[in-house]
């Protein structure tokens, strides 16, 4: 938990994948996003400014006929294009001077990639260090 008693959790196992099935789900405060593959679809449930709960669904079939039609490959590569385009528009958009990442981030990765592995070992949960 945060200071401010926010709680996140992160799994991440390749012995989920079933085919190419994946699926997140991010949790906060005022609702949910879940965004899976293999089917290509993103769920968004949330509480309005009215306290009622709302949830939209996102199905992208176009996408799912692709893939039918030129295998699923397709979308990898141009996923993957998108991405560079997007960094390089970043960049062409005179911000490129800010940091994505430090190396701070870096070492939280490899923390991260490390505790799963000793959590694993151990079938206990793994403390992160604090931030330097």
């Amino acid at each position: 938990r945060s200071p401010e008693g926010r709680a996140a959790t992160l799994q991440a196992s390749w012995s989920e994948w079933k085919g190419y099935k994946f699926q997140i789900e991010v949790y906060g405060d005022r609702g949910m996003v879940q965004a899976s593959y293999g089917p290509m679809r993103n769920t968004l449930i949330y509480t309005d400014g009215h306290g009622r709960r709302q949830k939209k669904t996102n199905q992208y079939r176009k996408i799912a006929v692709q893939e039918k039609l030129l295998g699923w490959q397709r979308t990898i590569e141009k996923s993957f294009q998108l991405e560079m385009d997007d960094f390089a528009r970043y960049c062409q958009d005179g911000v490129c001077g800010g940091t994505l990442a430090d190396g701070y981030a870096g070492f939280r990765a490899v923390e991260i990639a490390n505790a799963v592995y000793s959590s694993t070992e151990s079938k206990r949960a793994v403390s992160l260090s604090e931030p330097f």
